[in-house]
């Protein structure tokens, strides 16, 4: 086992979080972490990582195992370059690195036939040998492939920690900890801060992860197809699932049923004996039968069961019908100072378009949402609404917006609101606004409750095109279901903006790719887009080209021509390849015969030439390694040049 908690208690006054909850850890689990928003997801990760006391706990671990923790929010970064701020999480290959140079630093300092010589030749031996073992020469190159695949550039790497946003800060973090490879891994919303191809790659990487993860996300997709066990909280409770969120979905529904009919059963036991009790109470032949029951309903450990999760259905209020075109973007130009966003940029929506919006972060996702919205003017071009078109519009900080003097009921009923008193309780219900919540004052509401009540106003204001930046941020997974269903059944238009998969395919019919540079359309929803791309990016890795448009037009004539060509071109691919294979072959003629003279101990007592020959060894395999990649690159590609394309 690799981590054991029980016992685990906690309470906030009148509110428990947990009531003596005990789950276990096994090594390589792959763990989701549910609840309702707080129910205490984040504050049992806190506490497991000794950020937050409990009232009472018990845990149980190895006293080998490494945590890593991704939280929220609150990274704190050094002052340094990307790159070594990542590879500092290989603490042990940059304490070697580190104590090697020192003993390289005397052994110049030192006599070669002096003691401390001949023993700084042993540190310096078994130092090289321990970071041979951890393959300290490949180091740079995992940093670097984390975080491209975070989606960071090479520019980016020797730029300081400092001049990036909270949001890319998170994702050095979290390329840090994937580094560090801790036994394990914790993260609260990873997903949060990533746009769809930083979240894909981060998927694809975590299912071959060697340690164990515990995992927090409203991402349904991720918890899909990462996890095979949950945690739930319920009731204060910590109850384990086997397999992914779908299948615990369908685990609670029977769990729940079960429970309550149990209770029903227990209820009328328990209804039946206190009737007997009132009955015979008085009676004094049947007295001791009274106490008898009395004694049997004390000791009763009474089922409880949660309160059935609420069914909430309700429609946008369309404002009426729009033309057949919704928007014209014609020739819109816009930059940031020196950084350009969109050039000679044109669109058009219609009336039904479902447009889900995907591509990198700082793309213009957010821009183009805010100028379609008319809330920022394009440098140039022209924006033009269609007939009738009533927009209505989400930003990522639409709660700046709301009046912080009225409550948050007011602020849902406000105009341009004209649905029931019943019917706004309803949706903000939906919002995980409830009781007393309504009254408060927006002014104490956090950042995500804020952004919920805009979110639930915007959904009870009359619209036919609406335009959504991320609504799905700060939403648990039944909020989002509420807002998904909505939009599903919406007759207007949408331009919605997100990287939750799950969200966002069922409710568009086609995608626009904004990417720095370009922006491209594609049909159908988003799993047609990730097909799409996946096709895309396999004929760019494997070097494919498709020739069966030329197969069917090509004459024999052409066809030798081609085929001329095709030689031409393999010539130099060959001439490398084979180059690349002879220098490999010398490289590790070389490092073999340098580790057997590394194994003879006297090799570590010839001074000078000791140091010379460990720092040629290591020069040695780190051109292995690149050589390596590129003979199996040329491969590849000579591989597939020398096919005859049919």
């Amino acid at each position: 086992m690799l981590l054991t908690v029980r016992n685990l208690s906690l309470a906030y006054g009148p509110k428990t979080l947990f009531r003596d909850a005990s789950f276990s850890v096994q090594p390589k689990a792959r763990t989701g972490l549910v609840g309702p928003n707080g129910s205490g997801k984040s504050t049992l990760l806190k506490i497991l990582n000794k950020l937050h006391e409990a009232d009472s706990v018990e845990i149980e671990m190895r006293s080998d195992i490494v945590f890593g923790y991704l939280p929220q929010e609150g990274i704190v970064l050094q002052d340094r370059c990307v790159i070594e701020e990542v590879e500092a999480a290989a603490n042990d290959i940059q304490t070697l690195q580190q104590h090697l140079k020192t003993v390289e630093d005397e052994l110049q300092q030192l006599s070669h036939d002096s003691e401390e010589y001949a023993e700084c030749l042993d540190r310096l031996g078994h130092y090289t040998n321990q970071l041979q073992d951890l393959e300290a020469h490949k180091l740079r190159s995992k940093a670097e492939k984390i975080l491209f695949g975070l989606g960071f550039n090479k520019a980016d790497l020797t730029r300081s920690c400092g001049e990036f946003s909270g949001g890319w800060q998170m994702r050095i973090a979290l390329a840090r900890l994937l580094l560090e490879e801790p036994d394990l891994l914790m993260m609260d919303e990873p997903t949060n801060h990533l746009d769809l191809d930083s979240l894909r790659w981060l998927e694809s990487f975590l299912k071959s992860y060697p340690g164990a993860l515990l995992l927090i996300s409203h991402d349904r997709a991720l918890l899909d197809q990462l996890c095979k066990s949950t945690l739930s909280i319920e009731m204060a409770d910590l109850v384990p699932y086997t397999g992914n969120y779908t299948s615990f979905l369908q685990q609670r529904a029977e769990r729940q049923e079960q429970l309550e009919t149990t209770r029903k059963s227990q209820e009328r036991k328990i209804a039946q004996t206190e009737r007997f009790i009132e009955r015979f109470r008085y009676k004094a032949s049947k007295a001791s039968q009274v106490q008898s029951r009395i004694k049997q309903l004390d000791k009763i450990d009474r089922i409880e069961t949660e309160s059935a999760d609420r069914t909430i259905h309700f429609e946008f209020p369309l404002s009426r019908k729009s033309g057949h075109t919704v928007v014209t973007a014609e020739g819109i130009h816009k930059a940031y100072g020196p950084t350009r966003v969109f050039k000679d940029f044109s669109l058009e929506i219609e009336k039904g378009d479902r447009v889900g919006v995907v591509g990198l972060n700082g793309a213009g996702k957010s821009t183009l949402a805010r100028i379609l919205a008319g809330r920022e003017p394009a440098d140039a071009g022209k924006i033009e609404l269609g007939h009738q078109v009533d927009v209505g519009y989400f930003a990522q900080d639409q709660s700046e917006e709301l009046d912080k003097k009225q409550s948050v009921f007011e602020v849902a009923a406000g105009p341009p609101v004209r649905a029931n008193n019943t019917h706004i309780r309803s949706i903000l219900g939906a919002f995980l606004f409830s009781g007393d919540d309504m009254d408060k004052p927006v002014s104490v509401l956090s950042g995500g409750e804020k952004n919920r009540l805009a979110l639930a106003r915007l959904l009870l204001c009359p619209a036919n095109f609406l335009i959504l930046d991320e609504p799905t941020n700060h939403l648990d997974m039944a909020s989002k279901a509420v807002l998904q269903e909505a939009l599903q059944t919406f007759p207007g238009t949408t331009f919605v903006v997100s990287h939750d998969r799950h969200f966002l395919n069922p409710v568009v019919n086609k995608i626009l790719e904004i990417q720095p540079g370009s922006v491209r359309t594609f049909p159908g929803n988003l799993e047609d887009y990730m097909w799409k791309m996946d096709q895309e990016r396999s004929r760019e890795n494997k070097g494919q080209v498709t020739y069966q448009s030329q197969k069917s037009a090509e004459n024999p004539k052409e066809r030798r021509r081609r085929l001329a060509q095709q030689q031409q071109a393999l010539a130099p691919l060959k001439k490398s390849f084979d180059r690349l294979e002879a220098e490999i072959l010398d490289l590790e003629e070389k490092i073999a015969q340098r580790e057997v003279e590394m194994a003879e101990k006297s090799y570590f007592e010839q001074g000078e030439a000791t140091a010379t020959g460990v720092k040629e060894y290591d020069t040695w395999k780190a051109d292995l390694t690149r050589k390596m990649d590129q003979w199996e690159k040329t491969g590849a590609e000579l591989e597939q040049l020398q096919k005859d394309p049919e």
